[in-house]
């Protein structure tokens, strides 16, 4: 992990003006598995630092910044500085806790999903979770039965629009007067906008229950057409969950989060009926 030298270097590097002496606090924030990200003040003002680690698929760095420069509305962090080639990034402290952290009436879920989807304009590159996870499944030793269901899955979102697609609740702040701002817009592209939901249904570990009437409204069709459509989101999710556990593990990032997350992920194909149990 940098110290505290290294880490204003970096800042200083990627905004021109800015002076190592008026950098202070430097503290790090440990709810990334993918950066590093610090908090840091610049003369008082607070900001977040995001080092990117290594090299992942998917990730395009220039149509992440283009996204972020395009963006208006509070709905997002504001970017102090943004560096394309390396993904290193500072923007302004956002105040509040994570969605995870507070208690969600799932009544917010629909409203927030459809004005963020709403808001986000053309997108130029499709969000595909089944050949991410095939290539992601391809190092190391993965479970048999979850590489099979990779390869033998068949799905065609029913609709797309630009979506978050890493739409969880640790990515949310849940600020003042019922204000959500979302982070991390990495997987950026378009998708079915129920993986969305889905994602944050789940991330939320909401009632299975209300899935579908969740779906319903956020759809506007009835219970029959949304129960495969459902499910089938719901397994292509929890296959990229444990495709992305997976990669990060034979790579080396063995947090324990991620190690969780793979053994859950397991556990859900298993209750799906997807994948046979060990």
């Amino acid at each position: 992990m940098e110290d505290f030298t290294e880490l204003a270097d970096r800042v200083v590097a990627l905004r021109p003006g800015w002076h190592a002496e008026d950098l202070s606090g430097f503290r790090y924030l440990p709810g990334g598995y993918s950066n590093r990200n610090y908090q840091f003040r610049h003369r008082e003002q607070p900001y977040v630092l995001r080092v990117p680690q290594r090299t992942r698929p998917f990730i395009d760095r220039e149509l992440e910044h283009a996204f972020y420069r395009s963006s208006r509305g509070g709905r997002v962090p504001e970017i102090e500085a943004f560096d394309p080639a390396t993904g290193t990034m500072i923007s302004r402290w956002q105040s509040g806790p994570l969605l995870a952290e507070v208690e969600v009436d799932p009544a917010e879920l629909v409203p927030y999903v459809r004005s963020l989807h709403r808001d986000l304009g053309p997108c130029p590159r499709r969000y595909d979770p089944v050949s991410l996870a095939r290539r992601q499944l391809s190092v190391g030793k993965p479970r048999r039965s979850i590489v099979e269901l990779a390869h033998r899955i068949d799905w065609e979102p029913a609709d797309t629009r630009p979506c978050h697609n890493d739409l969880n609740p640790w990515n949310i702040i849940a600020a003042e007067a019922g204000h959500w701002v979302t982070l991390d817009w990495e997987w950026l592209g378009t998708n079915d906008p129920l993986f969305d939901l889905v994602s944050l249904h789940q991330g939320l570990a909401l009632d299975d229950g209300i899935l579908v009437e969740l779906a319903q409204d956020l759809l506007a069709q009835p219970a029959p057409d949304c129960l495969q459509r459902t499910r089938d989101c719901l397994t292509v999710f929890w296959l990229r969950e444990y495709a992305w556990a997976h990669a990060e593990l034979v790579a080396g990032n063995e947090r324990d989060e991620i190690v969780e997350q793979a053994r859950v992920s397991e556990q859900k194909l298993e209750g799906l009926g997807v994948a046979e149990p060990v």
